[in-house]
């Protein structure tokens, strides 16, 4: 699902399908992290999901990890050589 290795409108086509099988969100409402090799953390809430400006591809976020307690926010990463950990739990008060 990369870019460079395809037409792009395919390619969002290719992501969005698979977005859909997970039952997340549109493409267009993505976080995407863009690493900065640094060791920015950042909690994503709504008042940051506000300021995100949205592009074709979803919203863009400097930093190296990021987490959000919001319902029905896509979050997601593009790494390269880099070790990935997806942590996601369920809460427990049925939210």
């Amino acid at each position: 699902m990369q870019f460079s290795l395809g037409d792009p409108v395919q390619v969002r086509i290719n992501i969005q399908k698979f977005l859909d099988k997970l039952n997340m969100a549109k493409i267009r409402e993505s976080i995407n992290m863009i690493a900065e090799h640094k060791d920015k953390i950042v909690d994503i809430d709504k008042d940051l999901l506000t300021e995100l400006k949205s592009h074709r591809f979803g919203k863009s976020l400097n930093c190296d990890a990021f987490f959000t307690t919001l319902h029905s926010v896509t979050l997601a990463a593009k790494p390269a050589d880099c070790t990935t950990a997806i942590v996601y739990a369920k809460s427990s008060n049925n939210e």
